[in-house]
């Protein structure tokens, strides 16, 4: 006997197995989805540590301190400062001094476009236009002090300055001095406001740790920190060169900013950096500043002492023949007539080797501590002759 299959009673047999089979498949996948779901909600798969449990560290490892309580201790102090300028027109030729008598200077020596040739025959007026820029501060007293950079302020028609909290005001300038690129600002307030503490720069060490707070390109309050990597720089800003270099960043924008120390103590105001360079940045130490500061105050400009020497660095011969030992000191070679040194009895042969109880060790440094010393002030010079110390304490630079 032969058997025969139909093969519509095949496929419908088949038809049912696969809806089957596709039912049983379906709520399996649903059931480990409501597995993973209810593990999910039991337990996290990565592990927090509690509040209370303390890392286990390698033996001897001490992880690095968070300077954060500071920052936020600090930051209120720091300003960001919006100056506004007026630039005015520049004079048409016609209206400038010429610099040549030749004829021909209008259009070889003097023109700049060829838009000059119109401004002369047709006198065309040129608009004065605002210009913006950037900058930081930090407030020195509650009352409404602040010490910024003289560039930062200069030529000014507008200062504002707006703090952490966003409160905004309007500052005048007190006094500025471009030697030192430093500036004394003034806001009226009748509330007291953050201020920051100055501290010792003459203290600082290469490798010390500083942080630097500013305004870089208009981002607001930014934090950088890094260390003291040199003293004593010379960058071509002036006679009076004497800056912190570190390798915290700073950018345009953070000038007029405050270098602060571990403790929180203003030893810097950050000035310049490097261009093209990286990790270099320029401070004006806080002790020049504090010196400046009585003058600036009061009579809005510095005044510099002068003391009527004149004076050379110490070489190794000269060291060795007047018995001065790692060439610390300011040889004095002249003694000019009627100057205060003449007067207080300093002489030629003298080595200074130091001004108001701070060591002096070559003329640089003696140079700007007498430029700090207001004239008509007394000051104090140490000096040895002939292998002894002696004093000179009415001087008056």
């Amino acid at each position: 006997m032969s058997w025969k299959i139909n093969p519509s009673i095949y496929w419908q047999k088949s038809k049912w197995v696969a809806w089957i089979a596709m039912i049983f498949i379906t709520f399996a996948c649903v059931g480990m989805s409501v597995s993973d779901g209810k593990a999910g909600t039991k337990g996290k798969v990565w592990q927090e540590r509690s509040e209370n449990q303390s890392p286990v560290l390698p033996k001897g490892y001490s992880p690095l301190p968070s300077i954060s309580g500071l920052v936020k201790q600090l930051r209120p102090s720091v300003v960001n400062i919006f100056t506004t300028q007026v630039i005015k027109p520049r004079k048409t030729p016609h209206q400038r001094s010429p610099r040549f008598q030749d004829p021909f200077g209008d259009f070889f020596g003097e023109r700049r476009s060829p838009f000059d040739m119109f401004e002369r025959f047709f006198d065309f007026p040129q608009r004065e236009f605002k210009r913006n820029s950037l900058g930081s501060a930090f407030i020195i007293s509650p009352d409404g002090y602040l010490l910024s950079n003289y560039h930062v302020v200069a030529n000014a028609t507008e200062i504002k300055i707006k703090l952490a909290d966003e409160r905004s005001f309007t500052a005048k300038i007190v006094g500025g001095d471009k030697k030192t690129d430093i500036a004394l600002l003034k806001v009226e307030t009748k509330k007291s406001l953050p201020y920051t503490y100055l501290g010792n720069s003459d203290q600082l060490e290469v490798g010390d740790w500083v942080i630097a707070i500013g305004n870089p390109f208009g981002l607001g309050h930014t934090v950088t920190t890094g260390i003291i990597s040199g003293k004593d720089r010379e960058i071509g800003h002036g006679p009076y060169d004497d800056f912190l270099q570190t390798d915290a960043s700073i950018n345009p924008g953070n000038s007029g900013g405050p270098l602060f120390d571990s403790s929180g103590n203003v030893i810097g105001i950050n000035t310049a950096i490097v261009a093209g360079g990286s990790g270099i940045g320029f401070a004006v130490p806080i002790n020049l500043a504090k010196d400046l500061l009585p003058q600036l105050s009061t009579k809005g400009k510095v005044t510099r002492g002068w003391l009527g020497v004149g004076i050379q660095d110490l070489t190794d011969e000269l060291a060795e023949n007047f018995g001065v030992k790692n060439k610390s000191g300011v040889l004095v070679g002249q003694v000019f007539e009627g100057s205060p040194a003449e007067k207080a009895g300093l002489k030629a042969g003298d080595i200074i080797i130091s001004v108001n109880e701070k060591k002096v060790t070559e003329t640089k440094e003696l140079t700007t501590k007498i430029a700090t010393i207001p004239p008509g002030s007394k000051a104090k010079i140490q000096v040895l002759r002939n292998g002894k110390k002696k004093t000179f304490g009415h001087l008056e630079p």
